[in-house]
């Protein structure tokens, strides 16, 4: 067994530097990936445009880098769209950060998000406890059983 190259890979490869972390789950965007520990902590690796990476800047990552916002944060899960990441945390907020097009990140206007930001308005009184991530959209079921989506509402999404 190798090590992830920089390039595709016909066969599983064990990712470079992910050999000291206690993986989870993981989650994969069209271009980049992000994994929890079983301790609830974040990591993500890969393309970083628009901020999908969560570490403040646009800069590609070849291995797996912990985000340093979230840091005291306890996360319990973790998704990934193609341009953005979101997670939600063990006291039922929802995190979101990348490429906002259409109000995919929930936020009051689009725009890139190079950090996680707490999803509010509806959301920010209720527990989060799933998050799912399309292209352009995403939803999150709640603790209470509510069903919550935004971003593009093209054919009702």
């Amino acid at each position: 067994g190798g090590r992830a190259p920089l390039q595709a890979a016909a066969e599983p490869v064990l990712v470079h530097h992910s050999e000291h972390l206690d993986v989870r789950s993981v989650a994969v965007g069209r271009s980049h990936a992000a994994l929890l520990t079983k301790q609830g902590k974040l990591y993500t690796w890969g393309c970083g445009g628009g901020g999908r990476l969560g570490h403040g800047a646009s800069a590609n990552s070849a291995r797996p880098l912990r985000l340093l916002t979230l840091w005291d944060a306890v996360a319990t899960s973790v998704k990934c769209s193609d341009t953005a990441t979101a997670a939600v945390t063990q006291d039922g907020a929802l995190f979101t950060w990348g490429d906002g097009a259409a109000g995919a990140l929930g936020y009051d206007h689009p725009s890139r998000q190079y950090i996680p930001r707490q999803v509010g308005g509806p959301l920010f009184r209720e527990t989060v406890s799933q998050v799912s991530c399309g292209p352009y959209h995403m939803a999150a079921v709640t603790a209470a059983g509510r069903l919550f989506s935004w971003g593009d509402g093209f054919a009702g999404k």
